[in-house]
């Protein structure tokens, strides 16, 4: 295989599957707030029975929202575990039925605090609320219950047990097919009769192509309260099919069809997208300024790439003209063998076409962020080894803070530690599978960076951005994050 369609193969493999200091690493995820009785901060003196509580933080962007102590939730809301009634310094262990555990010791009040106390052993070792999760054996089931037991770590007696149910991505939603000509993907709408005009959001993918990336997305979105659009904008029907030369028009009329939806403001409508996908928001912002209010761009790129089907030509095109894209260096990427199988680590390609690219070059091949109308997020890892998410990203945000858009409209660059390319998707499933994947039509595993903890923690921070970006860049609705 050539270098020149080996760069192409890194460009297709850089899928939304997966800058700043701000990464939270407490491990409490709720910003210190706590209900009353919680657990951890002066909860009063130990109850006559061990028992089991979850704390439910569905609005972890709000500073002056409280949890609320509950059995249920979304499935990516910040869930807290906490357990009372114990000896001080009794130690426990903590099983959940995903296959996650952990052992600790009872602080003076005889409680054991998730999201406050790091545990003695397990398969977590920080506090982190999110641990029992993510740290959980991969699985390709999705599994929206599930319980936790309490054991005496000494004498394994069993002390206390309780359940907790996460909610489907599709509850209380509405969704919609839509198959007409290169308009391809579902619309999804919170359920239940329109209460005036809503904020809404076009979601997509990256190189993996299709509409599951967006559909999703468009799933997830519309239960906080905005209407979606998930599409796909190549590798489908009606669509190009390949990540070449693909018209920005196709997405412009994605757009204009979401704007024209009868519960949908379009003054206010913002575009989602990661690793392709996130350099396809930053250009739909700076090209369609009149129709995008608000850009996220998750593991993205200020630069332009080409196509990732092997032709020397670009991704995209806008008005039948080719969009300039930084050139091939042919470079191969690093690789290195474990447990007999061979990894690749593809970031150093994409350094060293920018290296070769002269200051021309790269000019024409950045995209125009500062021309974006609204506010622009930005979201990626400092160990994202499938392209070096960060440094592109930051790419974006140099445009943005020198022209003084950044200060205009209070754009947001988070670059988060140990956190690879697979940190896109809303927290609430195992990260162990997290930091490389199988190719199968290359025999080759594919490194992406990060480590499970610090991927799970980017999700989560990254989310909780998410989260609180859309509402100040959209607006609330009454039912969003309900």
């Amino acid at each position: 295989m050539s270098a020149r369609s080996f760069e192409a193969f890194l460009l297709a493999a850089s899928v939304a599957v997966g800058c700043s200091d701000d990464a939270d690493t407490s491990g409490g995820g709720s910003g210190g707030r706590q209900q009353e009785g919680g657990g951890g901060e002066g909860g009063g003196p130990p109850a006559a029975e061990v028992s089991v509580h979850f704390f439910v933080d569905a609005r972890p962007h709000d500073a002056d929202d409280a949890e609320v102590e509950a059995t249920e939730a979304r499935y990516s809301d910040p869930v807290r575990v906490v357990v009372r009634g114990l000896e001080a310094g009794q130690r426990i262990r903590v099983d959940s039925s995903l296959g996650s555990w952990a052992t600790f010791d009872a602080i003076n009040d005889g409680t054991v605090d998730l999201g406050r106390d790091a545990p003695i052993e397990g398969s977590w070792t920080e506090a982190d609320m999110d641990g029992l999760i993510w740290s959980a054996p991969p699985t390709d089931d999705y599994e929206a219950a599930f319980d936790v037991t309490v054991v005496d770590a000494i004498s394994g007696a069993p002390l206390a047990a309780g359940s907790f149910a996460r909610s489907s991505i599709d509850a209380g939603v509405e969704a919609t097919p839509v198959a007409e000509g290169t308009r391809v993907g579902t619309l999804v709408r919170p359920s239940g009769a329109a209460r005036g005009k809503r904020p809404a959001v076009l979601a997509f993918g990256g190189s993996e192509g299709g509409t599951s990336t967006g559909e999703f997305f468009a799933y997830y979105l519309a239960q906080l309260g905005y209407v979606s659009f998930g599409v796909g904008y190549f590798g489908a029907p009606g669509l190009p099919a390949d990540l070449e030369r693909v018209p920005l028009e196709i997405l412009e009329d994605d757009l204009a069809f979401l704007a024209s939806q009868p519960d949908v403001d379009p003054d206010r409508i913002a575009v989602l997208g990661g690793s392709r996908g996130g350099e396809l928001a930053l250009l739909l912002g700076a090209s369609f300024p009149e129709r995008v209010h608000a850009v996220v761009a998750q593991v993205p790129s200020g630069y332009v790439w080409g196509a990732t089907s092997g032709e020397p030509v670009t991704a995209w095109t806008l008005g039948g003209v080719d969009v300039p894209s930084v050139p091939s260096a042919g470079a191969f990427p690093d690789s290195y063998f474990k447990d007999g199988e061979q990894y690749i680590v593809s970031t150093p390609t994409f350094f060293a076409s920018i290296d070769a690219a002269t200051p021309e070059e790269l000019d024409l091949a950045t995209t125009r962020v500062e021309d974006a109308s609204g506010p622009v997020l930005l979201v990626a890892g400092a160990s994202d080894n499938l392209w070096p998410s960060c440094d592109l990203a930051d790419v974006a945000w140099q445009r943005l803070d020198a022209s003084g858009h950044a200060a205009l409209h209070e754009d947001e660059v988070h670059c988060f530690p140990d956190a690879g390319h697979f940190i896109v998707f809303p927290p609430g499933s195992s990260t162990q599978d997290s930091t490389a994947y199988f190719n199968a039509a290359y025999d080759v595993w594919f490194d992406v960076g990060g480590t499970p903890e610090g991927n799970a923690r980017a999700a989560r921070a990254g989310n909780t951005a998410l989260r609180g970006f859309l509402e100040r860049a959209l607006g609330a609705e009454p039912s969003a994050d309900r």
